[in-house]
């Protein structure tokens, strides 16, 4: 009996797509991923070096180091979608999150600008609050002592419970240390007794450098330091370093 050629061409076919998966779902494949550090700057805005970044990608046993110039490579990364952060002891971690690499001979460029930024060393310590007849007052020590000609920021934050933050929040007051190591406000009691609540918890973090940019997160203006290029005026890094945060401290009035 001679089988008909078009029928024997459809038959392989169904046979090829009836396998298909099984040949096919487990192969996967390697490739590299390159990027570039732009810049590293220190919390006075100077440039610093960009060698010895650590970049790894999270939950893989995956990583590299830049060279001077801020470039990398990582190597047998296998098909899939990643986070990838970076660090280094001196610096904030940045994470860039949900990288999708296929894999292949030609490699993945990040091309995301990556800016690091140096830990802030402004740490505020032992805050405490007194209410007294009209004034509440806010006192923390400051680390390092400030010399003349010198300044440090803190930035307070005050919420109704433990969870004050950055993020979380209903009033906040900025302050420059310009001398020593003690920082004293005296703030109006009235500020406060608009909050239905006579309970607040309240916050410090420190910085050295930054200007203000107003961003929007859940439905609420958050005013928080930047740290900003001079020259374009492009903001470089953002947010504030839990490193220099201070205890937080349970006022009522």
């Amino acid at each position: 009996m001679k089988i008909n050629p078009i029928i024997l061409f459809f038959i392989s076919i169904l046979i090829f797509a009836s396998c298909d998966d099984d040949l096919y779902k487990d192969i996967t494949l390697k490739g590299k991923i390159n990027g570039h550090v732009e810049g590293v700057f220190d919390e006075s805005e100077n440039s610093i070096s960009k060698k010895n970044v650590k970049i790894e990608i999270v939950n893989e046993d995956i990583s590299a180091t830049t060279d001077e110039s801020g470039k990398f490579t990582l190597k047998n990364v296998t098909t899939g979608t990643y986070d990838i952060r970076f660090s280094r002891e001196d610096l904030d971690n940045y994470e860039i999150q949900s990288v999708q690499f296929l894999g292949g001979e030609t490699p993945y460029v990040i091309d995301e600008k990556i800016v690091l930024l140096q830990k802030s060393t402004t740490v505020p310590s032992n805050l405490t609050v007194t209410v007294e007849n009209e004034t509440v007052n806010f006192q923390c020590y400051v680390s390092p002592i400030i010399p003349e000609n010198e300044s440090r920021n803190i930035i307070f934050y005050v919420y109704s419970d433990n969870t004050v933050s950055p993020e979380n929040y209903l009033y906040y007051f900025v302050e420059t240390i310009t001398e020593g190591s003690i920082l004293t406000v005296d703030k109006s009691l009235s500020l406060f007794n608009s909050y239905n609540t006579d309970n607040l918890h309240v916050v410090a973090y420190g910085y050295t450098k930054g200007y203000y940019n107003t961003s929007f997160n859940q439905n609420t203006y958050l005013l928080i330091p930047s740290y900003i290029e001079r020259a374009t005026g492009e903001i470089l890094y953002s947010g504030l370093n839990v490193n220099s945060r201070s205890n937080i401290v349970n006022f009522t009035f």
